[in-house]
């Protein structure tokens, strides 16, 4: 991503729930033939997410004004602060702009915490070497909801 196209990343608003749900499907498909099922971000309720959890969205300049790139889904949860989705339209992919929706999500929960974790899909294979890359520790793996989740776990400040 060259420096004209550096995103807006500014919290999500319950308009944003329709594109959302779009940016996951184009961002997730190309992993239902890998893992035999959508993946847990293309049947999420963004409407929920965007009324009960925080939301980063990444905008870029567009022709007709600003366009939804990405987006970053943080939850809180009994056990603490969770970055739920990373999605990234494919046409942005390999830019950096999902490191920055992470950055600013851990920026966030960094303000409120002391630790962020996440998990991500087995098949997923990319994401195993690239949490990593970002500073995250895998704590674990298991079988939920039907798919095989790595757990990651991150310490902040």
């Amino acid at each position: 991503m060259n420096s004209a196209m550096k995103p807006v990343i500014r919290f999500g608003r319950s308009a944003d729930a329709e594109v959302l749900t779009r940016v996951a499907h184009e961002a997730y498909a190309q992993y239902v033939d890998v893992i035999g099922r959508q993946p847990a971000p293309m049947t999420s309720d963004y409407s929920a997410h965007l009324r009960d959890d925080q939301c980063l969205v990444a905008e870029l300049k567009g022709d007709d004004g600003p366009v939804v790139a990405g987006f970053v889904i943080v939850t809180e949860q009994s056990d603490g602060y969770w970055i739920e989705t990373v999605a990234v339209r494919p046409q942005y992919s390999g830019q950096g702009l999902g490191r920055d929706l992470v950055y600013a999500a851990e920026q966030w929960v960094g303000s409120l915490a002391n630790s962020v974790q996440l998990y991500t899909n087995a098949k997923m294979t990319r994401n195993l070497t690239w949490y990593p890359k970002l500073g995250y520790r895998e704590v674990g793996r298991r079988h939920e909801r039907g798919f095989d989740r790595v757990f990651f776990h991150k310490q902040l400040g």
